[in-house]
Formats: structure tokens, C-alpha cells, sequence
């Protein structure tokens, strides 16, 4: 604020410097100088006489002295009253107007703006070995807090790639699957998303409804198609192709997509177990005779 009015007042002096200058130096030029015009008339006159031979060289000469004095005696006079109180008034109206603007803007304006207030300091990233020796109950306290304020966040600005993803890992993480997956299509509405986004949109999805073991919507095909198209052969897709054939009754098709899959499974993968139970029973289901259909 003290450097504000210090920088004000340099100003406002010298406005009042320029401004006033000319017309404190009325006082002594401006107002007599209609003089000039008549000396110079007078002069010519002077010499027009002398060389018509009206008036002596030495005459002329007089006769011009007492021009020239006379001029000066005028020069010399008091400016009249009246000029004088028009230049003291706008002097004063100078010297104040810097005042007057001040304290107007310091009813009507905003003050505060000069020396706004120091903002908060930024809240430090929580530290992940402090995180690690919560308790579980406690750590996911924390983590469900800093999940509520990215979604927060991401209502006020939602054009955040990186945000949407942020969030819908972590609402992965905590198990809700549903919010995860619409926070993928909030993600994906904004941006082409990667191989990576589009797998975890369909893990979303798939995870949504754990009544249906194979998802078979166009959403969840979508997904996948997606998938397929940034990562020819996709180990997941490969799985979730399967099963929707299996879901539509087509078990060979099945049988074809998980045996592909199992093949390219390393031998320590830890889903292998499950999947061959799944081929395994796919098989006796494709063995089984079919079931007529009611009449």
C-alpha cells in the first residue's frame, strides 16, 4: 500500500509540474504579449515616415526608443484580476484533483486489490510410506477424502483428461465399479483415450454387473472393438470374445478364443488355473446333448 501511494504522489507531481508550469509563467509572457504587434506596427510606420522623408534619420531613431520604452512599460503592468483568479483556481484544481481521485477510489474502489491477500499454501501430496502404515480403515478414510475432491474438482473443470482418468482408477481400486465406469466415459467423451482406457473401461463394465458373468451390451463390444484397435491381440479381449460366444450359446467359437489365450499365457501366469477350469467346463457343455425346445 505505502509503495502505491508513493508512486501515486510522484505522479500527481509531476502532472501538477507539467500541467502548472505554463500557467504560473503566464503571469510574467502570456497575458501582455498583444504588445508585440503594435511595437511592430508602430516601427514600420516609424520607417515608412523616415524614408518618405516625413521625419529625420534622428527623429526616426527617437521616435523608435520610445516605442520599443513604451512597449516595455506595458509588459510591465499587473495582469488584470480576473486572469489572475482563473489561473490561481485552476493551480488549485490541479494540486487537488490527485487528492480527490484517491480518496474516491478508496470509498467506491477497490483498496484491497493493492495488496491482496498471500494465498494459502498448497497442500502437500501425501506421503506414500505415511500411507502405507495406516491401518486399512484409515487409509481408505484418506483415499475416499482425496477421491471426493478430485471428483469435486473435475465437476468445476471437467475438460481434464488426466482427471477423469485419475479418478476412475481410483474409484476401480475402491470397488465401485459403476462410478468408474462413467467416469471412463466422461474420460473418453474428451479424449480418444489409449489401449490402456479402453481395457480398463471394459474391466469397468464387466465389474458393473457381477450377476452377468459376460457382458454381451453394445457398450461392452464397443469397448473392446476399441481395444482391438489400438492392441491387435489383446490378451483381455481375447477373453471377453470368448465369452461373449459362450454367452450366445457358441461354445466352439469359445473353446477357439480361451485356447489361443492360454497358449500365449506364460506358464506361471496365476490365471491359468481358472481359465482351463473354464475351458473344462465350456467342453462338457458343448458335449452336452441339447435340450428340445418346449412346444
Amino acid at each position: 500500500m505505502m509503495i502505491f501511494l508513493l508512486i501515486a504522489l510522484a505522479l500527481a507531481a509531476v502532472m501538477l509540474a507539467v500541467l502548472g508550469r505554463p500557467l504560473l509563467k503566464a503571469g510574467d509572457d502570456g497575458a501582455f504579449d498583444d504588445a508585440a504587434p503594435a511595437l511592430a506596427a508602430r516601427l514600420a510606420a516609424i520607417k515608412r515616415d523616415n524614408a518618405a522623408g516625413l521625419i529625420s534619420a534622428e527623429a526616426a531613431e527617437e521616435a523608435q526608443i520610445e516605442a520599443k520604452r513604451s512597449a516595455l512599460s506595458q509588459r510591465k503592468e499587473k495582469p488584470p484580476v480576473k486572469a489572475k483568479r482563473l489561473r490561481f483556481a485552476a493551480i488549485i484544481y490541479l494540486a487537488l484533483a490527485p487528492l480527490i481521485a484517491g480518496g474516491v477510489y478508496f470509498v467506491v474502489g477497490a483498496p484491497g486489490l493493492i495488496n491482496p491477500p498471500e494465498a494459502a499454501p498448497a497442500q502437500a501430496a501425501p506421503d506414500p510410506n505415511a500411507i502405507a502404515a495406516m491401518n486399512p480403515e484409515d487409509r481408505r478414510a484418506m483415499i475416499e477424502q482425496m477421491v471426493a475432491g478430485l471428483a469435486a474438482r473435475l465437476e468445476q473443470s471437467p475438460n481434464d483428461p488426466a482427471g477423469w482418468r485419475m479418478l476412475a482408477n481410483s474409484q476401480m481400486v475402491l470397488g465401485r465399479a459403476v462410478e468408474s465406469a462413467e467416469s471412463y466415459r466422461r474420460l473418453l467423451a474428451i479424449d480418444a483415450g489409449t489401449a490402456e482406457d479402453w481395457r480398463n473401461f471394459a474391466g469397468a463394465l464387466a465389474a458393473s454387473d457381477p450377476q452377468t458373468r459376460f457382458p454381451t451390451d453394445d457398450e461392452f463390444l464397443h469397448a473392446l472393438d476399441e481395444v482391438d484397435k489400438r492392441s491387435p491381440g489383446d490378451l483381455m479381449t481375447l477373453f471377453y470374445r470368448g465369452g461373449v460366444l459362450r454367452a450366445k450359446g457358441d461354445y466352439a467359437g469359445a473353446l477357439d478364443k480361451w485356447k489361443k489365450l492360454l497358449a500365449a499365457m506364460p506358464e506361471n501366469a496365476p490365471v491359468r488355473p481358472s481359465l482351463a477350469s473354464l475351458i473344462a467346463e465350456t467342453e462338457s457343455l458343448a458335449k452336452a446333448p441339447a435340450t428340445p425346445k418346449s412346444e
